[in-house]
């Protein structure tokens, strides 16, 4: 039994190594092999679940994923991860309300408070959900569990910016500066709201100044007398400087014929 859980134990740290890769479905035939082993044990079980529902998460697959957590949740209910692998596969399943989510949020939060990955999905989905002021709290407080992280900098910027705080927004790229600034990843950060900015304001430009539907075109002017005849408009000249400079030509030497002698 001791070898059989070795084995197990490999092969599962083997495909939790290809899902963190970015090779969740080469990881997927091992899971699926080891969750049919029939004499699991629950330790081995729970995380079998937890893997495949994270697993099937990354390939969005979200009502598999849905099963899988919730069989982990069964086997421990009191385990944070479980509880917000579910949240998300709830949070990012279009043909799911996105309101169920919101008690496996809590119950995660009442287990792991200081979970900085868990505290940016909880904000903003909060945020998503239109309370703005508790999504924000939350991303706030993993930022300052974790002030280096720059997905954790990314998530904050973005909430700021769907609750239109850009000033905010723009005061935490100053601040993050001092730390990041090195990074090329702060950089484009830095670049990529730079640029949406800009084409808000642009935006909120063109509503204040809206282009006229047809272009107007105004009639020319046309002077006349006392007997209603057209009298020629008089040219007007301006005596500046500019007006009384000449056109500037090189000057050329001229020399006499006799200079042009044999």
């Amino acid at each position: 039994m001791g070898r059989t859980l070795n084995l197990l134990d490999t092969l599962l740290l083997k495909a939790q190594a290809l899902h963190e890769l970015g090779r969740s479905r080469d990881a997927l035939p091992i899971l699926r092999r080891l969750n049919g082993h029939p004499e699991l044990p629950q330790s081995e079980r729970l995380r079998i679940h937890e893997l495949l529902g994270y697993v099937y998460l990354s390939l969005h697959e979200f009502r598999r994923a849905r099963r899988h957590f919730s069989a982990a949740i069964k086997l421990q209910p009191d385990d944070a991860s479980t509880h917000h692998g579910l949240a998300l596969a709830i949070q990012n399943d279009p043909e799911v309300d996105a309101r169920r989510a919101s008690r496996h949020y809590r119950k995660a939060l009442e287990l792991a408070s200081a979970d900085p990955q868990l505290l940016v999905d909880a904000g903003a989905y909060a945020v998503q959900m239109g309370h703005d002021r508790k999504g924000l709290s939350l991303i706030r407080k993993a930022a300052a569990l974790a002030p280096n992280n720059l997905t954790i900098l990314r998530a904050l910027i973005e909430a700021l910016c769907d609750t239109d705080r850009h000033v905010e927004a723009r005061r935490e790229l100053s601040l993050a500066r001092f730390r990041l600034n090195g990074t090329s990843g702060f950089q484009r950060l830095f670049a990529d709201f730079e640029f949406q900015d800009a084409r808000r304001r642009q935006r909120q430009a063109s509503h204040l100044y809206p282009a006229s539907a047809s272009p107007e075109v105004l009639p020319f002017l046309r002077v006349r007398g006392a007997d209603g005849k057209r009298v020629r408009a008089r040219r007007i000249l301006h005596h500046n400087a500019a007006a009384l400079q000449r056109p500037h030509f090189p000057r050329v030497t001229r020399r006499s014929d006799s200079s042009h002698a044999p």
